[in-house]
């Protein structure tokens, strides 16, 4: 009976050390959950310029315009957005025009910036706007230059429109 006694012992104390390493372990055993990220930042990019725009005259020849009424044509661009981007539209920039042209006044140089669907409308000389989230589409750009009363001189006449898209 002694020698099982003595087995009995060596069992539990075997069976004590394997549960003591057991705990141990259990307790010494850590978890982490790493974070993934990624950064993508809103964007626009303007695709393409379609068309120049075109300016016609009024019957009187004071004011220019890319009103089809005057015989004019908007510019067109595609632009393509991801995100959250705001817009803006710069006044016309008339290109020197010489001793014998007309040179516009700054009051009677304006600008818009419109969609075809008529989500936005934005105006030279205002704020930024925001487009849409995840704006694609074309952007018909219009410009007039009135001469306030007095006539256009005979000439060529080239203006600048700048439209600016950038990250909200």
């Amino acid at each position: 009976m002694h020698g099982y006694t003595h087995k009995i012992c060596h069992f539990l104390l075997g069976s004590a050390f394997i549960l003591i390493s057991s705990i141990t372990l259990a307790e010494g055993a850590n978890a982490d959950e790493p974070i993934m990220a990624a950064s993508v930042p809103n964007s626009c990019d303007i695709f393409s310029k379609l068309s120049d725009g075109e300016l016609g005259v009024n019957g009187t020849n004071t004011i220019l315009s890319s009103n089809k009424a005057y015989g004019g044509s908007p510019g067109l661009v595609i632009v393509d957005c991801a995100g959250f981007v705001d817009i803006s539209i710069s006044a016309p920039a008339q290109e020197e025009p010489g001793t014998s042209k007309t040179k516009f006044p700054t009051a009677g140089l304006s600008a818009t910036a419109t969609d075809a669907t008529s989500t936005f409308n934005i105006q030279s000389g205002t704020a930024k706007k925001p487009l849409p989230e995840d704006y694609d589409g074309q952007i018909e750009v219009n410009m007039t230059a009135d001469n306030q009363g007095s006539t256009i001189l005979p000439g060529e006449y080239n203006f600048t429109v700048t439209l600016t898209v950038t990250s909200q």
